[in-house]
Parts: C-alpha cells; sequence; structure tokens
C-alpha cells in the first residue's frame, strides 16, 4: 500500500491528476482496516490522506439559503458553527 499525503487541497488535486484516477481519496480508513485481512485486491492501491487538508472542513452559514459543509465537517464543529 502507498500512501499520498497531500499539505493543500491544490496538491491533492495535482497528484490525482497525475495518478490518473488510481489513488483513491480517504478520510480515516476504518473501514479499509476492518476489511484489510479479507481484501488482498486492496493491498497494492494507491490511497490519498485527505484528512488534514483544512480546506474541506469548511462551514458556511448563509444568511438566506442553505448551510454548506466540506466534505471533512464534523458534526461538533457544525453545531459549534451554526
Amino acid at each position: 500500500m502507498t500512501v499520498l499525503l497531500p499539505d493543500t487541497l491544490e496538491e491533492a488535486i495535482a497528484m490525482l491528476e497525475h495518478y490518473g484516477g488510481d489513488a483513491v481519496p480517504m478520510a480515516g480508513g476504518t473501514d479499509l482496516l476492518v476489511l484489510w485481512p479479507m481484501r488482498v485486491d486492496m493491498h497494492d492501491k494507491l490511497y490519498m490522506d485527505i484528512s488534514q487538508l483544512r480546506e474541506l472542513r469548511q462551514i458556511i452559514v448563509m444568511l438566506w439559503g442553505p448551510t454548506m459543509l466540506g466534505v471533512l465537517a464534523t458534526i461538533v464543529a457544525v453545531v459549534v458553527r451554526t
């Protein structure tokens, strides 16, 4: 298993473009670890850890309209922010 560790969203996008979609983004990996012994086909994949990308934690509260959540926004951050 190879894991890419981008520091910024721009770097992550560049890595995805470079590897032609072969990199699998992940933000926690719990499912991966649970299934690891049974899923030998997953061992040789290229993974990208996006858990540290702060741009994906955004919470945007609109005065009129929907609240927009980044894919890494936590429920605690949503409750505190809204």
